[in-house]
């Protein structure tokens, strides 16, 4: 699964992990969890309909970010971006390419009192490497 890959890819970053730790969850944040934290949802990957495409998916990645003040989130996103952004290599056994970011607005979450912030990336491509 791409989210997995991308999981990775943030764990590896030390900008990432000095801001958030390991707290970089698939699809959803559980509700106890400590912030900031991100979230990493892959569910919209559908798989190419060519002749023997050997997994490769095409969908959108979605990156939340919730962090407990705007600088924080600002800080976190900043260090997303530079982790995600037009990256293109082999990562938790898939390969991945993802492109450019696209952000959403800025949030707020009243209820985890929390600032949120959403990261799409479009057209990503993930395909399971076969070892031999």
């Amino acid at each position: 699964m791409s989210a997995i890959a991308v999981i990775q890819k943030l764990l590896a970053s030390a900008e990432v992990t000095a801001l958030v730790g390991s707290r970089i969850e698939p699809n959803i944040i559980k509700q106890d969890t400590t912030y900031p934290a991100i979230y990493v949802s892959a569910d919209q990957m559908d798989a190419l309909g060519c002749y023997n495409s050997n997994g490769v998916e095409m969908g959108t990645i979605e990156v939340g970010i919730y962090a407990p003040n705007y600088l924080n989130l600002i800080a976190i996103k900043t260090a997303v971006r530079k982790a995600l952004d037009n990256f293109a290599g082999n990562v938790a056994g898939f390969a991945i390419d993802l492109g450019r970011g696209k952000e959403g607005p800025d949030q707020y979450d009243d209820e985890q009192k929390q600032n949120v912030k959403v990261i799409e990336y479009p057209n990503a491509i993930s395909q399971p490497i076969s070892t031999p």
